[in-house]
């Protein structure tokens, strides 16, 4: 759900500030340097808070999507099913929790999504886009409900199918392998 922590204070928004800032200070001191700048993020990660801007655009938009699983419909999956299922979010977990869940992933989404823009813009700002090679990797997908489950490890293709984007120079535009 929506993250009682203030934006400014999360996690991916000081990793993006810091990063801007060290590009500033590069650029500053070190313009025509080479650099390897590695930003980390936890997001989007269990558990699935965000800010409430975010959780807020959408609430809406996944509601009754994800179907609700009791202990007896979970009894034929494998148990690793079962127990990702019971240690994520429960026997017991109402249609509104589900929906919350959802809401929750999508907005953490959204928010890596926009931090990451800030990020890629100030490379732009500081002269370094055109000539910076971007990667972005994941170590895991989620579930975020699909197929009744949620977390990692599950050998679907929510789970094994990750990203790994590049962007710059040398790299053919909206290529696809």
């Amino acid at each position: 759900g929506p993250s009682d922590i203030p934006e400014f204070q999360e996690s991916e928004h000081q990793v993006t500030a810091e990063a801007v800032r060290w590009l500033q200070v590069h650029r500053a001191t070190e313009r025509e340097r080479p650099f390897l700048l590695s930003v980390h993020y936890s997001k989007p990660h269990f558990p699935w808070q965000c800010p409430e801007r975010w959780f807020e655009t959408y609430r809406e938009v996944g509601k009754g999507q994800l179907s609700v699983y009791s202990k007896e419909d979970m009894a034929d999956r494998l148990p690793i099913h079962q127990t990702a299922w019971q240690h994520y979010l429960g026997f017991g977990a109402t249609q509104k929790d589900l929906d919350r869940g959802l809401a929750g992933y999508a907005g953490s989404v959204s928010y890596l999504d926009e931090m990451i823009g800030h990020l890629v813009a100030s490379l732009g700002h500081t002269g370094y886009l055109e000539d910076t090679l971007i990667v972005y990797a994941s170590d895991h997908g989620d579930m975020a409900g699909a197929h009744g489950l949620w977390h990692k490890q599950l050998f679907y293709e929510e789970s094994v199918r990750v990203p790994l984007l590049f962007s710059g120079p040398g790299i053919s535009k909206g290529r696809v392998q």
